[in-house]
């Protein structure tokens, strides 16, 4: 089943940290070819015309950080209180432990509190937003969902298709029970035929990294 309705969860606060650097496609020719053109248009179909990007030593987890220990004392809430914490993220800190375990120990949750993680992209928050309402109707009072990523640091700065279209940020977002909260409706929906068309081939434990795989190709 893949359409959910839920009752008794809401949003009750969100928080953005973003990469200390600012980008401005106006000071990178290189990616709308010296186009001024190409460069009004690349803005007007993106939305955006700057990004922000993680510093050498930033991590999706140091930018999630940030905005979770924000919204928590913004919003006047004892970390004690979180029953569980959904992090999603393609750019982990390590292999493992994951980043939940990770934010989990540097914001000092209870060690009641649920840690999981889920390594998706563009959908991702949404799934967490999901798996975060599931988890307050079955009795969750409070939900924390950390989303984020450095995608600047995989992709290939001479790829002028993809690499001025992500920038690095962090999130956080508390879900909390509320009974008077009207109904909420998700409709997922995945498909698997298109894998080959998103796959990285190398890197993983099929194709592990090597030096020939890490040769730049045109």
């Amino acid at each position: 089943m893949t359409d959910f309705c839920f009752k008794n969860a809401k949003i009750t606060g969100m928080s953005v940290s973003l990469g200390e650097e600012r980008h401005s496609f106006d000071d990178e020719p290189f990616y709308w070819n010296n186009n001024e053109t190409l460069c009004k248009r690349l803005k007007k179909t993106i939305g955006f015309g700057t990004r922000y990007l993680a510093k050498a030593k930033t991590t999706a987890a140091d930018l999630c950080y940030d905005a979770a220990h924000r919204l928590l004392e913004a919003m006047k809430v004892s970390e004690k209180s979180i029953d569980a914490i959904i992090s999603v993220t393609q750019t982990p800190d390590y292999l493992m432990p994951g980043n939940a375990h990770v934010l989990h120990e540097r914001l000092q949750l209870s060690k009641s509190c649920l840690a999981l993680d889920l390594e998706l992209g563009c959908t991702g928050f949404l799934f967490a937003l999901q798996n975060a309402y599931m988890m307050v109707e079955c009795g969750a009072k409070r939900v924390l969902i950390v989303a984020g990523d450095t995608l600047s640091k995989t992709i290939n700065a001479k790829d002028r298709a993809e690499y001025p279209l992500f920038c690095d940020v962090g999130s956080a977002c508390i879900v909390e029970r509320d009974e008077s909260e009207k109904r909420s409706y998700f409709s997922l929906r995945s498909d698997g035929t298109g894998v080959q068309k998103m796959l990285q081939p190398a890197g993983g434990y099929r194709i592990p990294s090597t030096e020939e795989t890490r040769k730049e190709k045109t």
